[in-house]
């Protein structure tokens, strides 16, 4: 059977392109618990078209995915300020494996060698890639719901509108 190619990757929460938001979130990250992340895959055609026939037939990627993996925000707990635990559920179909990963996102330490994201468990030599790929578009929602919490971010943004 042929290796299945990564069509998209979409959150059970958001609707089209409306993704992500910014607004300020006092809320913060925790109101992502029990979201999914959909893992949509397409399989490369079996049939290969025989020689005799002259018609083209067209098959779209969209129409032919299939859903794969599925990842679930268990919870998510605070360690500081910025600094989130977060538990993941990844569901294959072979079975379901929880992994912990830690997200950080500190407005005050934005430099390219700040620390943002980490595997507590398991380590990351033991998943494969798919799962670090899944866990990393996860903790990426959840680095951008960190920022959502920076009240000073929001008055900035604000300031900066209402200038002509």
């Amino acid at each position: 059977m042929a290796r299945p190619r990564i069509h998209s990757c979409t959150w059970s929460d958001v609707d089209g392109e409306k993704a992500y938001q910014s607004r300020f979130d006092p809320d913060g990250p925790e109101r992502l618990t029990d979201k999914e992340l959909r893992l949509w895959v397409t399989y490369p055609d079996a049939k290969k078209p025989s020689r005799g026939r002259k018609k083209k037939v067209r098959h779209d990627r969209c129409d032919a995915r299939k859903l794969w993996a599925v990842v679930v925000v268990e919870s998510i707990m605070p360690l500081s300020r910025f600094t989130y635990e977060v538990c993941l559920r990844r569901v294959f179909k072979q079975g379901e494996r929880f992994i912990r990963v830690q997200v950080t996102n500190d407005p005050h330490d934005q430099s390219d060698e700040a620390a943002v994201f980490g595997f507590i468990e398991p380590a990351q030599q033991k998943l494969d890639p798919l799962e670090q790929y899944l866990c990393m578009a996860a903790a990426k929602r959840v680095y951008q719901a960190i920022a959502e919490t920076w009240p000073d971010v929001e008055c900035a943004r604000e300031s900066v509108s209402s200038h002509p």
